[in-house]
């Protein structure tokens, strides 16, 4: 096994420590989830409305979002907007 291969099981072990990575979804799934674009995904992480979690660490790296997370946004956008139309 060379050296890269190595650094990278371990930082993917290093990752899997504090996420569950079960339930961790790279943009085109989260996307489908939420019922969004992954445009809008992307726009709304980079945005910080939406949190993200760095999967590698590389500047360009894969990107992923964890299904609460997920699920946090769109309870409070559902809350935001019942809150209007009341």
């Amino acid at each position: 096994m060379n050296r890269y291969v190595f650094d990278a099981l371990m930082e993917a072990l290093d990752a899997a420590r504090h996420w569950d990575l079960r339930y961790v979804m790279r943009p085109p799934d989260a996307a489908r989830y939420i019922g969004l674009s992954e445009g809008s995904i992307r726009s709304l992480h980079k945005a910080g409305k939406l949190p993200g979690v760095k999967l590698t660490d590389h500047p360009k790296g894969a990107l992923g979002f964890r299904r609460q997370d997920l699920e946090e946004y769109v309870d409070n956008r559902v809350s935001q907007i019942r809150s209007v139309v009341s």
